[in-house]
């Protein structure tokens, strides 16, 4: 009698490897939940282009100063049937706000804006 209650307590005493990696899978994805709140957070708020990041870009500036500006370097757009002899860069949110920059030579010679928070 005494061996069969040493056998259950060892039969409790080894987890079920399904169940840790269950577990593990788990808190790996409740983590991965919260890392991604907090990046739309933080893109939202802290995104690429606001107002008066679109406001401090001007007529004249390089698109490294534009770079700036903006805090990361805009995307160039393939432009196979371009109207406008020049390069146009986007930077968007992930909030569909968007400022699109025209350069000529170098230099911006317009830019627009959509949805800015």
């Amino acid at each position: 009698m005494n061996s069969q209650a040493n056998s259950v307590d060892a039969r409790q005493a080894v987890p079920d490897s399904r169940s840790w990696w269950l577990e593990i899978l788990g808190l790996i994805s409740i983590l991965g939940f919260f890392i991604g709140i907090g990046w739309a957070m933080y893109t939202q708020f802290n995104g690429t282009v606001s107002q008066s990041k679109f406001e401090a870009v001007q007529i004249g500036q390089t698109l490294a100063q534009v770079e700036d500006i903006m805090g990361n370097p805009g995307i160039k757009a393939d432009q196979p049937n371009a109207k406008v002899d020049g390069d146009l860069y986007t930077w968007e949110n992930s909030t569909d706000s968007m400022v699109t920059v025209v350069f000529v030579n170098g230099k911006v010679v317009s830019m627009s804006a959509k949805n800015l928070p």
